[in-house]
């Protein structure tokens, strides 16, 4: 059960399924720059044989996912037709990827990881899909994997700038969730130097984001947009998204929903541009409506983290109700969503840890269980958000002391958020020291004057600001 449902509020952390799919959406362009336009070719005459839906529309979330549907079977056919083919199956897994960054269905995380073991193989010594496999342990957060496949890959003969933009992006990515923020920034501008693209410059925009650099963030993101082509409905749709979920994170709510809003207009019913409408309507108050938005996207993607973030709803709905069905909705809500949860830890435990983590910071009652969860999190990814997790797992323990060790670690880096700054604060209560937990919650205010449990006027849209 909840701490208080009160406080259960999304925003309070960044969420880990939303910077998830931004960093794989913006990398799939990274992917896909070591493809050939001969292989794309390849990829469009496989799709478009016979009971392929290739040719569907594309500004529509169904249309997008039929579209990338059929060029899987596609490639799948010619996978069969060329066992020996190891580059079959890597774009048979680049494209497994692009799905997973629609989709986000797990299954594919599994699929793409035996397509790569395949690969490897049957490749040549010295050979085979190194930029791609290291995307894909990035992906899924296994930091360690990482730079044996870049170096690798960086023995290719002819390697392009957009390939050598790709590597210096996933070495910025590891060294900025090691904790290591000035070799991550130093990446982040070479690759954008390199290429520059909406990938490479939305990936230096969450660097400046979580870093304090709002404006800069925002300005980027609106430099990447000159990089997208008309036809680009999905890209299109997501750099809204972010510019949103960066207006959301800092108190804009009006703002947010406006570019939620613009989003739909490039691609229709995605779930998870309607999961961060549900969000704001959340954060505004609107709790019916944020159900019942949370109830189609529930629907749709069948995520398991959406399904805590709607029981979360309806189980303080259920506080100040008479109607048993509320709790019983909620609560079966959380057998639901932890039974997938912990099939996910089971399948690839780095790729879902940190994902059962928020679950279980809502819904767990064994503090033991959920500080050992937290602490296997941070290890595997010792900075950053992981770093708010565990010290937040410590204070529900009620460990404030190893709250406020890991805390104050962290907060001799550069990373900057509003949750950060929360959670220092009710540290900082806890122990008693009520200037300290001021400064902090000023600090915090500071970049979300609306922050939930910070300000009273939480739930209102007050706060605007010039920049939009």
């Amino acid at each position: 059960m909840l701490r208080n449902a009160k406080e259960k509020i999304p925003g309070l952390r960044p969420r880990a399924l939303s910077l998830a799919v931004l960093l794989l959406l913006a990398a799939l362009a990274c992917l896909r720059l070591s493809g050939s336009t001969e292989a794309a070719a390849e990829e469009r005459s496989a799709a478009q044989q016979p009971g392929c839906s290739a040719c569907a529309p594309a500004a529509d979330y169904a249309a997008l996912l039929s579209d990338v549907d059929g060029r899987i079977a596609g490639m799948q056919k010619l996978v069969d037709q060329q066992p020996g083919d190891w580059l079959k199956r890597e774009r048979l897994a680049g494209l497994l990827m692009e799905r997973v960054g629609l989709s986000g269905q797990f299954a594919d995380y599994l699929s793409i990881g035996k397509l790569l073991d395949e690969a490897f193989a049957i490749a040549p010594e010295g050979s085979g899909p190194n930029l791609l496999a290291a995307r894909y342990n990035m992906s899924i957060h296994r930091l360690s994997q990482v730079e044996p496949y870049l170096e690798r890959a960086e023995r290719k003969v002819g390697l392009s700038g957009l390939e050598r933009a790709a590597i210096a992006t996933l070495r910025g990515e590891v060294a900025f969730h090691s904790g290591d923020y000035a070799e991550a920034l130093k990446q982040y501008r070479a690759a954008a130097a390199l290429a520059p693209q909406s990938s490479t410059l939305s990936f230096l925009a969450e660097y400046h984001l979580r870093t304090g650099g709002w404006q800069e963030a925002l300005a980027l993101l609106q430099l990447s947009e000159q990089y997208v082509e008309p036809d680009q409905a999905q890209l299109k749709a997501w750099l809204k998204l972010q510019r949103g979920a960066m207006h959301m994170e800092s108190g804009r709510y009006a703002e947010a929903l406006e570019y939620f809003e613009a989003a739909q207009q490039e691609v229709g019913n995605w779930w998870l541009i309607r999961e961060h409408i549900a969000e704001v309507y959340e954060l505004q108050g609107r709790r019916a409506e944020a159900t019942a938005l949370l109830e189609e996207c529930v629907e749709q993607s069948g995520h398991p983290e959406l399904m805590d973030r709607l029981a979360a709803l309806y189980l303080e709905a259920a506080e100040s109700s008479s109607d048993p069905q509320l709790k019983a909705r909620g609560e079966k809500l959380v057998r639901q969503s932890r039974a997938l949860w912990e099939r996910q830890v089971e399948q690839l435990p780095e790729a879902a840890m940190g994902h059962m983590l928020s679950h279980s910071l809502s819904f767990e009652t064994d503090m033991q269980k959920l500080c050992s969860l937290a602490e296997q999190n941070y290890e595997a990814r010792p900075a950053g958000l992981a770093a708010e997790q565990l010290a937040e797992a410590y204070l529900k323990a009620g460990r404030s002391a190893d709250a406020r060790r890991v805390l104050e670690q962290c907060l001799a880096t550069p990373y900057t958020t509003p949750g950060l700054y929360g959670l220092a604060s009710e540290v900082y209560a806890e122990q008693g020291e009520r200037a300290a937990a001021a400064a902090f919650r000023e600090r915090c205010l500071g970049l979300n004057p609306l922050f939930p449990g910070m300000s009273k006027s939480a739930a209102s849209d007050t706060w605007r600001s010039s920049a939009h």
